[in-house]
């Protein structure tokens, strides 16, 4: 018995012996890997970029199953041909996502071909379009970039009309919403709603910020602001990324 004990003891010590060594190598598996990531060169950024009073000649859309990596794979593409990305948006929602992109190109080579690229880059189960821009949707893009923006920002209980509330009065002023969040949370056993708009104003400031104050002022849990926030955070005016 005595000897089978030992055995089995020393079986034991020698499973415990590995498992550590097992640990340890893992571990440092993990520092040199961290290691290397951590010293690996930035990528420098050459080419030639937009000049001033540039206008994308491209309009790409893309949605599909979402997952980590998607911008990245797309701007590699369009890095890689020399081009540049004017303005993009992109949003994900459960699992999916829907991109839209103004892209710059320095010449013709630069465009050809960029919806079958970036259709490999991320996957055949997207859809990938590309379009090129007509007179008309350039001179669309340019006046954009000179309209004043504002956020808007909105949180309260919820119930139903909100959004339509909302957009309504923006609607009748001649605003355009070319970027809209809304989500809903439960605080204090409540449902909540949040919005988180871009609003292009084409109409009178001051008149849509009056009636919006009114629309606060009737609803006494309704959080609102209606602030100049976006209008010094455009990037699309005279570069890209």
């Amino acid at each position: 018995w005595q000897t089978d004990f030992s055995s089995a003891s020393d079986l034991r010590e020698t499973e415990a012996r590995c498992h550590l060594q097992r640990d340890r190598s893992v571990a440092m598996l993990a520092r040199t890997l961290s290691a290397a990531r951590a010293t690996r060169p930035a990528r420098s950024f050459s080419g030639k970029g937009m000049p001033p009073g540039a206008t994308p000649q491209l309009f790409l859309k893309a949605h599909g199953s979402h997952r980590a990596g998607l911008v990245k794979d797309v701007t590699e593409v369009i890095a890689r041909r020399g081009a540049s990305v004017a303005a993009t948006q992109k949003i994900a929602l459960g699992p999916d996502f829907a991109m839209l992109m103004y892209v710059w190109c320095p010449d013709a080579a630069a465009e050809a071909g960029l919806a079958e690229a970036v259709t490999a880059a991320i996957g055949d189960a997207a859809t990938v379009e590309v379009r090129t821009l007509d007179g008309a949707a350039k001179q669309a893009y340019e006046k954009e970039l000179g309209v004043p923006e504002r956020r808007l920002a909105v949180e309260c209980s919820q119930r139903p009309g909100l959004i339509l509330a909302i957009t309504e009065l923006l609607t009748q002023q001649g605003c355009l919403i070319p970027k809209i969040d809304t989500s809903t949370y439960v605080k204090n056993n409540e449902v909540r709603f949040k919005l988180d708009a871009t609003v292009q104003v084409r109409g009178d400031v001051d008149a849509i910020a009056a009636q919006l104050a009114n629309v606060k002022a009737a609803n006494a849990d309704l959080d609102l602001v209606f602030d100049e926030a976006v209008a010094q955070g455009k990037i699309n005016v005279m570069g890209g990324v």
